[in-house]
């Protein structure tokens, strides 16, 4: 019966001792969790601009009569008038990520020149003597799809219309409509 006492005492001393380093444990544990802070969250801004639009930069006998406008994603409605191959008309403007985000360009729609005379074979070969490009002006590389353009950064871009020397005659021998010089581009989260 000694010794059933014995054992007995000593398990509760062990169980006792267990208890009290557990509850040390857990105070120490506990004084080290309690975590005091604030945090704010502030919701990103998408937003891509174009901006200063130039006017028209003209080459030889090219006149503008209608100065383009500058939408939240395009160029449109814009008419010149050239007269002879080495005509030329650019404009300049900027985009700008005014944004937190990075963006790239999600949708590059460049139209392509269409032509009507009521001489269909002065306007095509009009048409075949004509370039119409989009280009960085930092280094002259053409504007594509997916290019990017980080936050806070912008880049300045020309739109060229070109009448050069080719099939067509050095003079113009009737008047030939051009259409389809619109340019959309829309900027996405990269």
């Amino acid at each position: 019966m000694e010794k059933t006492r014995t054992r007995k005492v000593i398990l509760l001393g062990i169980v006792l001792f267990a208890v009290l380093i557990t509850s040390v444990a857990f105070a120490a544990i506990q004084s080290e969790l309690n975590l005091k802070g604030t945090a704010q969250l502030k919701a990103d801004t998408f937003n891509v601009q174009f901006t200063n639009l130039s006017s028209a930069a003209l080459t030889g006998n090219a006149t503008e009569t209608q100065a383009p406008t500058l939408a939240n994603y395009a160029i449109q409605t814009f008419k010149v008038e050239f007269t002879q191959t080495g005509d030329a008309v650019s404009y300049t403007f900027v985009v700008e990520n005014t944004g937190d985000m990075d963006a790239k360009i999600g949708t590059l729609n460049i139209g392509t020149p269409s032509c009507s005379s009521t001489d269909t074979t002065f306007a095509a070969a009009v048409c075949a003597d004509l370039t119409y490009t989009l280009t960085y002006l930092s280094d002259g590389s053409a504007v594509a799809l997916g290019d990017e353009l980080d936050a806070g950064d912008d880049v300045t871009m020309v739109l060229t219309l070109s009448y050069l020397s080719g099939s067509a005659p050095a003079q113009a021998t009737g008047v030939v409509d051009i259409s389809n010089l619109d340019v959309q581009m829309i900027y996405v989260q990269n």
